[in-house]
């Protein structure tokens, strides 16, 4: 997990190529051709982009584990009746 006290030089350079990244796959899905479906492949690597970043930052990529660790979602248990 990176914070602003441990982060790296390397680490900085790697956060700011993937969301430059992630933002080029975001304007192509948005706002690009429609007629042979790309945007559909642009979405795809703009999600894949966005789980590496959280990745990075937080040590996992799955939102219900960071909606947990930060009090926003609590899971429901399983009672059999």
């Amino acid at each position: 997990m990176i914070t602003p006290d441990n982060i790296t030089r390397k680490q900085a350079r790697k956060l700011i190529i993937l969301l430059e990244r992630e933002t080029r796959c975001e304007i192509m899905a948005r706002f690009g051709r429609f007629d042979n479906l790309e945007f559909a492949e642009y979405s795809k690597k703009q999600q894949e982009y966005k789980d590496k970043i959280r990745e990075k930052l937080f040590g996992t990529s799955n939102i219900l584990e960071l909606g947990e660790q930060w009090g926003m979602i609590k899971r429901r248990k399983n009672v059999r009746k």
